[in-house]
C-alpha cells in the first residue's frame, strides 16, 4: 500500500514539473522577455505584402527604439504586447517572437503587420539563419569601427562585428582594413578612406574627396578623468552648467533631475551614451552623450545641436 502511495506522489510531482515547464515556454512576452527584443531587426517587403517594407527597427536596452531612422521614442513590452510611444503618437502591437523572427501585428487593425528578422544582437557572430559566420578577411581591423557613432549633420551610424552596419535606419554590409572602408548598400559599392582618432571618425569618399563625414563615438569617454568615471553611470551625478546659456542641471542618485527649475526623471546608460529626461508629458528629451569627464560633458540633442556643460 505504501509503495502505491509513493508511485502516486512521484507521478503527481512529474505532472506538476511538466506543467511548470510548459508555462515557462509560453511566457516569452512578460517583462523579462524585453531583452529578447534588444538588437537590430530588418523587415522584408515580400513577406509583408507592401511596396515598401518596414525598414529596420532597433530596440535598445534603455527602453528606447529607432524605427527606419525617422521614428524614435520609448517602448514597453509585457505579456506579448509592444507599446511604442513617439512624436507620431502611441502604437500598440501584438508580438509573435520565434527565434530570430519577429512579427508585429497592429492591434487596431490585425490585417496590418510587419515581419522582421534579427540581423544583430545577442551572438554577433551568428548569421541570420543561426549558423556561424566566418570572419571576413577584410574585417580583421574592424574592431576599431564597431559601435555607434553620431554626427550633428549626418545622424547615427552603427557598425556591427558581423560585417553589417545601419546608417539612419538603412542597412548595408562593409569590409574594413588598413584605413580603407568598403560599403555596400542598395546594390551600390563605395570606397572611403577612414581616420579614427580619440573617438572621432572621419570618412572621405575615394572618388569624391570633397565629400567627408565626421562622427563621434557614442558614449565615448575620450575626455575621462582616468579614474574610470567615464564608463560609469555615476559620472553624470552632480550639478552641471550649460556654458553658453547658464542653464543648470542637477542629477541625483535617485533618478531625478532639476532641469533649470523643472523636476524631471532621467535615465542614463553609460554604455550606449544615451541620456533621457522625462517630464511625464509623453515627449521625453533624448540626448547622446558625446563625451563626459569629471569636469566637462558634451551632449547632442535630437536636433543635432551640441551642448557643452561644465561641472560645478
Amino acid at each position: 500500500m505504501k509503495t502505491k502511495n509513493w508511485f502516486f506522489i512521484w507521478g503527481l510531482l512529474a505532472m506538476m514539473l511538466a506543467f511548470a515547464a510548459c508555462s515557462d515556454d509560453n511566457d516569452g512576452g512578460d517583462g523579462d522577455g524585453k531583452s529578447e527584443l534588444v538588437g537590430v531587426w530588418e523587415s522584408r517587403p515580400e513577406e509583408d505584402g507592401y511596396d515598401e517594407d518596414g525598414g529596420v527597427i532597433e530596440f535598445y536596452e534603455d527602453g528606447t527604439y529607432n524605427w527606419a531612422g525617422d521614428e524614435r521614442g520609448r517602448y514597453t513590452y509585457e505579456k506579448g504586447i509592444l507599446r511604442l510611444e513617439s512624436d507620431w503618437g502611441v502604437e500598440v502591437y501584438e508580438v509573435e517572437l520565434k527565434g530570430k523572427t519577429l512579427k508585429l501585428i497592429y492591434v487596431d487593425d490585425p490585417t496590418d503587420s510587419f515581419t522582421f528578422h534579427k540581423v544583430s544582437g545577442g551572438n554577433a557572430n551568428e548569421g541570420e539563419d543561426g549558423s556561424s559566420m566566418d570572419e571576413d578577411e577584410g574585417n580583421t581591423s574592424s574592431s576599431t569601427l564597431v559601435g555607434t557613432w553620431t554626427s550633428p549633420e549626418d545622424g547615427t551610424l552603427t557598425f556591427y562585428d558581423n560585417g553589417t552596419f545601419v546608417w539612419n535606419g538603412d542597412r548595408g554590409e562593409y569590409t574594413y582594413r588598413d584605413g580603407m572602408l568598403r560599403v555596400k548598400m542598395d546594390g551600390y559599392i563605395d570606397d572611403l578612406e577612414v581616420t579614427i582618432t580619440k573617438g572621432k571618425l572621419v570618412m572621405v569618399f575615394v572618388d569624391y574627396p570633397d565629400d567627408r563625414f565626421v562622427f563621434y563615438k557614442s558614449g565615448n569617454g575620450g575626455e575621462g578623468d582616468g579614474n574610470g568615471n567615464s564608463d560609469s553611470s555615476n559620472s553624470i551625478l552632480g550639478t552641471w552648467i550649460v556654458t553658453d546659456t547658464g542653464e543648470r542641471f542637477v542629477f541625483r542618485e535617485n533618478g531625478t533631475c532639476n532641469a533649470d527649475g523643472d523636476e524631471v526623471e532621467y535615465t542614463y546608460n553609460a554604455k550606449t551614451g544615451r541620456l533621457i529626461l522625462d517630464s511625464g508629458d509623453g515627449y521625453p528629451d533624448i540626448f547622446n552623450v558625446i563625451s563626459i569627464s569629471s569636469t566637462r560633458m558634451s551632449l547632442e540633442d535630437e536636433f543635432g545641436d551640441v551642448w557643452t556643460l561644465r561641472k560645478q
